[in-house]
């Protein structure tokens, strides 16, 4: 058993608004940022002040800044909450939002990434000390073409922040990870 906590890679959308639409069964939830997403692709939705969470929604895409889920009721999603989507996507290129490192082992850090779908992955491993200027900590790692090819990275430094670089994405495919530190 592990004495490290494995924390999964997770982009967060900003919600701009959302129309719930009885007639539809469903709520129009535009977002800030363009997300990437496909028709069917799951999502995690969570409310402030509220113990609630939608987990595992899947999504009817719109546009590049809106989706529609399917909803019993309206849930009043406002952007207040919170859209967290556990894979980074096809045409995603780049810095992506760091993560905060709370190390509490003297052990080096991982980082352990996979690919769903046939496209492969390349991207790099970034660290900071103060959440603005950015140090490769890693070689460029690429993932092949397959499905479910897995690579890991190795974090000997201590940094406080964490983030990818995403050179690209195949088509049809998805990168996902977890953390442990």
């Amino acid at each position: 058993m592990s004495s490290r906590k494995v924390t999964p890679l997770v982009r967060t959308l900003t919600i701009v608004n959302s129309t719930y639409q009885p007639s539809f069964g469903n709520t129009l939830i535009n977002v800030l940022e363009t997300h990437y997403l496909t028709t069917g692709d799951r999502i995690r939705i969570r409310f402030p002040n509220v113990p609630q969470i939608l987990e595992d929604v899947p999504v009817t895409v719109t546009s590049g800044t809106a989706f529609t889920v399917d909803t019993p009721m309206d849930y009043k999603i406002d952007s207040r909450g919170e859209i967290k989507v556990l894979f980074y996507s096809t045409g995603m290129t780049g810095p992506q939002s760091p993560i905060t490192v709370n190390s509490t082992t003297a052990l080096a850090a991982v980082m352990q990434l996979w690919v769903s779908g046939i496209g492969g992955a390349v991207y790099t491993v970034e660290g900071s000390l103060d959440g603005q200027h950015y140090s490769t900590d890693s070689n460029i790692t690429t993932h092949l073409g397959v499905d479910g090819d897995t690579q890991a990275v190795v974090i000997n430094v201590s940094w406080a922040y964490l983030r990818l670089n995403i050179t690209s994405i195949g088509a049809a495919t998805k990168l996902y990870g977890n953390f442990s530190g």
